[in-house]
């Protein structure tokens, strides 16, 4: 898993990566996002070889939050070849990520 630094760090993990992105757009004084970034990283462990799992604090990378509209959080991206293949996605239950990430598994 990586945490994205900024747009530059972004671009180069997103326009070069060869694998399936999901990227997990948090605030870490925000509960809810504490709770999904556990279950985040389990299955960044699972699928270590398939998907590359990338983090954005969006307190610390407002541009890319702007960027890609995010407005409430947790929220989440899935990309491809560089291109998001997904659009901004919510989960209302922590349950229902892992179902989220194996629907853009191949």
């Amino acid at each position: 898993m990586i945490e994205i630094r900024d747009s530059e760090h972004f671009d180069s993990k997103v326009y070069k990566s060869d694998r399936l992105l999901v990227v997990f757009f948090y605030f870490p004084a925000y509960p809810g996002s504490r709770t999904v970034s556990t279950v985040f990283n389990e299955l960044a462990d699972e699928y270590e070889n398939e998907i590359l799992f990338a983090i954005i604090n969006i307190n610390k990378n407002r541009g890319l939050a702007k960027k890609f509209n995010v407005r409430a959080i947790p929220r989440f991206m899935f990309f491809e070849e560089g291109e998001s293949i997904s659009g901004l996605l919510k989960i209302s239950d922590t349950d229902e990520l892992p179902d989220l990430i194996r629907k853009y598994v191949k």
